[in-house]
């Protein structure tokens, strides 16, 4: 679990990769009152390039987001269950440090 502050702090390193896909499927909703948890499966794939290699790190899992309505709605926290690394972990691992690096380096890839 992350709050939605970390989330938002986490998605901004995707700005490393050339390209992601994420795929969302099965989504179920619920809500009551000004709460609500949406949950979903999450298939995410993320291309970097390291010299001549193109790097695939991806994952599998689901998301459930919880949200709170103000003036609108808000997400306050996010859990990511990971089911697997189809590429496996070592692979999705060193994509993941690649971009970290590129993006501390201010570096898009």
């Amino acid at each position: 679990d992350v709050s939605s502050d970390e989330w938002t702090a986490r998605c901004r390193l995707l700005e490393a990769f050339g390209a992601t896909a994420h795929r969302l499927s099965n989504l179920q909703a619920s809500v009551e009152g000004n709460k609500a948890e949406l949950a979903a499966i999450v298939d995410a794939a993320h291309f970097i390039r390291d010299g001549e290699d193109e790097l695939m790190g991806n994952l599998i899992g689901r998301y459930r987001f919880r949200l709170q309505r103000g003036e609108r709605w808000s997400i306050v926290g996010v859990t990511l269950s990971v089911a697997g690394y189809p590429a496996g972990r070592a692979a999705f691992d060193r994509v993941f440090a690649l971009a970290r690096t590129r993006f501390a380096q201010g570096a898009s890839a």
